[in-house]
């Protein structure tokens, strides 16, 4: 640096503990999984899917510091999607009327990673949170497609290709093993809709996985010690 030149300014990184915790929403999500994947009630785990995931989503957007406007219309939508669960939900087995409440597990998955972004796009230190918010999105992406499957099942009356009408733990189980390119081979995806579902859902995946959670997690740190070298 040039004597009598002033420094630039260093942007310093709020304390870890003050960034929002999203290892508790990891948390929350994983639990949805396990819990999604192994109730065999539809109108039990519909009920159960979509106000936990209302919950993740008010939490998400608490803790990702939305304005009081998208914090309460979070509280309003996730109260409606509750009720509809509630109604629309019910049956023992899956039916056009249950596409409705997996349209709203649909938007509490996508406003989930959204938040995440739009608080760690401000994030400079890549921590412990950022990581644990980049995995959250994987999971809550996993989610999305959970009811997307079910819906198209729910409406068109079957997805896979038994022709059996399948319980929503199904779905669960074979979004995340699509996500994950597992593909055991016992369910597979009869219509076109679904098959298209299927890629896309495997391309999103694996195209995060090697990208976002790969460079999250090979930087970790490496901002913070390009501050500290700049403070010096």
């Amino acid at each position: 640096m040039i004597e009598g030149t002033p420094a630039a300014p260093v942007e310093i990184e709020p304390p870890e503990s003050s960034q929002p915790p999203y290892g508790r929403l990891f948390l929350l999500l994983l639990i949805w999984t396990f819990v999604a994947g192994l109730m065999q009630s539809v109108g039990g785990s519909m009920t159960f899917t979509v106000g936990f995931l209302a919950i993740a989503l008010v939490y998400t957007f608490s803790i990702s510091r939305a304005s009081k406007i998208l914090l309460w219309a979070a509280v309003g939508f996730g109260i409606v999607g509750l009720i509809a669960a509630l109604t629309l939900g019910g049956a023992d087995t899956p039916d056009k009327y249950s596409t409705v409440p997996s349209l709203f597990g649909m938007v509490f998955s996508a406003a989930i990673p959204v938040m995440i972004l739009r608080r760690i796009g401000t994030t400079f230190t890549i921590n412990r949170n950022v990581i644990a918010g980049a995995l959250a999105i994987f999971l809550a992406i996993g989610t999305f497609f959970s009811y997307a499957v079910f819906a198209i099942q729910s409406w068109s009356g079957h997805y896979f290709a038994d022709g059996l009408v399948h319980p929503f733990r199904d779905a669960v189980y074979f979004s995340y093993i699509t996500i994950t390119t597992t593909g055991y081979g016992d369910l597979a995806p009869d219509t076109p809709l679904g098959r298209l579902t299927a890629v896309f859902e495997a391309l999103i995946g694996q195209i995060y996985l090697v990208t976002v959670v790969a460079l999250v997690v090979g930087n970790l740190g490496r901002q913070a010690e390009r501050v500290g070298r700049s403070i010096k």
